[in-house]
């Protein structure tokens, strides 16, 4: 596992302590309430929206709007420093996911944006990909922690088998990640506790 010193001088746009550990600990305990429904995914070129959970399994929370609204407002106030980081001009983001991965739950890998003429509009449109994290991985159960569910990337170096090797990061509470949307990445299996993570994508 890799910390995120490493990931942005591979060109990854990533910020420690993004969110502080109040606001933290608030959203794993709205998250830890909140109604939930099964994420899902794109259809290719459709805009519809499926449940397979052989793909992605996990749960999308509703945190209300002025929670939402909160992060939303402080993902924005990043977009110039992203902007810059990745010489790309950005209009605004998506409306952040609220994500719960209990045990078991994972995202096989797969990228968010494609241009190709087989990816739907919300595909073609992701520039760049950002995801927050809530809370700390440990090897061993213990409060507010989980184990496994590694964010894990691949395609950072340039070489034939660049695709095969991936690399995981090590989370932290209050972690900010972007990478550019067509990058190749995945959540590995949460092997003990939640693992709660904001995802969104700015166009």
């Amino acid at each position: 596992m890799a910390k995120a010193e490493l990931f942005h001088r591979l060109g990854l746009y990533t910020c420690e302590r993004f969110l502080d550990a109040g606001l933290c600990r608030r959203l794993r305990g709205t998250l830890q309430a909140g109604r939930a429904r099964a994420g899902t995914i794109g259809v290719a070129d459709s805009a519809e929206f499926v449940v397979d959970s052989s793909v992605r399994s996990v749960r999308v929370i509703d945190v209300g709007e002025t929670l939402a609204s909160e992060v939303q407002d402080r993902l924005l106030g990043a977009k110039p420093a992203i902007e810059a980081f990745y010489s790309l001009p950005l209009t605004g983001c998506e409306p952040p996911q609220f994500l719960a991965y209990s045990v078991g739950d994972h995202y096989t890998p797969h990228r968010d944006g494609r241009p190709d003429d087989q990816a739907s509009a919300v595909a073609k449109a992701r520039r760049i990909s950002a995801v927050l994290f809530l809370n700390d991985q440990t090897d061993h159960p213990s409060p507010n922690h989980y184990g496994g569910g590694a964010l894990t990337f691949y395609g950072l170096f340039d070489h034939p088998s660049g695709d095969l090797m991936g690399i995981p990061i090590e989370a932290a509470e209050g972690l900010l990640v972007t990478f550019r949307a067509d990058l190749l990445h995945g959540v590995s299996q949460v092997t003990h506790g939640e693992r709660y993570t904001i995802a969104t994508w700015f166009y």
